[in-house]
């Protein structure tokens, strides 16, 4: 039997404004992805990148943000929104091109690859994050909750529908940064509610392809692991999945995958030796392995990718990403 090969893939964010720079990097990971550029414009923040479609948004050019006028929803507007979303028009609620500019080469000019990662904002850190004219966080307005994830659905499913013409293997995965502060006493979310929406979105996604979340803080993956995602990406330099072993294991032998970011997408990375990359992953298998997690079966059913995007690094440092990925690649298989 061959041995399976493992693979990598990135999150998103890149530090570059050029495109040609962006694809030379995005072609050596074995999944490639689109990248974000938000250096090269503000539009491609990764909040106001898909707000098209969705109703009451208004950009602030001036502090280069976006909020929503909530306080009297226009109600044509509203009726818009919703004919177009029972309609299933998946271009009214496509990522425009001046939000996207990897997207749209990546469509244009592919790469020579079989696979392709989509991503998105997910709801939870878009609603945390984006507000209302008030300053008040849009996820708490229960309407605009509604609508703001089954428009990030379609949003999704149109990018999906978009990689799929050009590509075999598509995989999506929602970025959720803010699941981090799930339970904290900063946010009153209820858990239960958020594996609703997931279980929601999951149910087309999981459709169309290979579905995937990444949180580089520490989060309660409890919450996550109980829900029909194909990949789970975590910070694996600074946190560990051990609290989890138990469900952990039942999604691993049920199919489910981890992508383990061990390479940390911070300015340490400069200083990181093989040596102590090679410590930090042996540690967290030894200790996943004392819980019952086999290192068969995580090798089975595992990726490599940087801790988290790398739009923040400095582009002489994405060289030293990825060379440090390529050697934990090399170490696996």
């Amino acid at each position: 039997m061959t041995a399976r090969v493992v693979l990598t893939t990135g999150i998103g964010s890149l530090p570059f404004v050029r495109l040609d720079e962006a694809r030379k990097v995005i072609s050596l990971f074995d999944i490639p992805f689109w990248p974000q550029l938000p250096k090269k414009t503000f539009l491609e923040n990764m909040y106001l990148q898909y707000s098209d479609g969705l109703p009451f948004s208004k950009i602030d050019y001036e502090k280069e943000n976006i909020f929503f006028r909530l306080d009297e929803m226009d109600g044509k507007e509203l009726e818009t929104f919703y004919e177009h979303l029972l309609a299933e028009d998946l271009d009214y609620f496509a990522v425009k091109r001046e939000k996207a500019a990897g997207l749209y080469s990546l469509l244009e000019d592919p790469l020579p690859s079989a696979r392709i990662k989509g991503q998105m904002t997910g709801p939870v850190s878009f609603g945390l994050t984006v507000t209302d004219e008030n300053k008040r966080a849009v996820f708490y307005h229960e309407t605009f909750k509604e609508i703001l994830v089954k428009g990030l659905t379609l949003k999704a499913l149109w990018i999906i529908r978009e990689l799929k013409k050009k590509y075999k293997e598509v995989y999506f995965f929602l970025d959720e940064p803010y699941l981090s502060q799930i339970g904290s006493a900063f946010v009153n979310l209820d858990p239960e509610e958020i594996k609703g929406i997931y279980s929601e979105m999951l149910a087309v996604i999981n459709r169309e392809a290979i579905s995937g979340i990444h949180c580089c803080g520490n989060t309660d993956w409890n919450l996550i692991l109980d829900l029909p995602f194909g990949i789970i990406n975590f910070d694996a330099f600074n946190y560990s999945l051990l609290p989890f072993s138990a469900k952990l294991k039942k999604f691993l032998e049920s199919g489910g995958k981890i992508a383990f970011g061990f390479v940390p997408a911070e300015n340490s990375v400069r200083n990181l030796t093989e040596k102590e990359l090679s410590a930090r992953t042996e540690e967290e298998f030894s200790r996943l392995d004392g819980a019952g997690i086999s290192r068969a079966l995580i090798k089975e059913n595992m990726l490599l990718s940087p801790s988290c995007g790398l739009a923040t690094l400095d582009p002489a440092l994405v060289v030293k990403e990825l060379e440090m990925l390529q050697y934990l690649k090399r170490h696996f298989d």
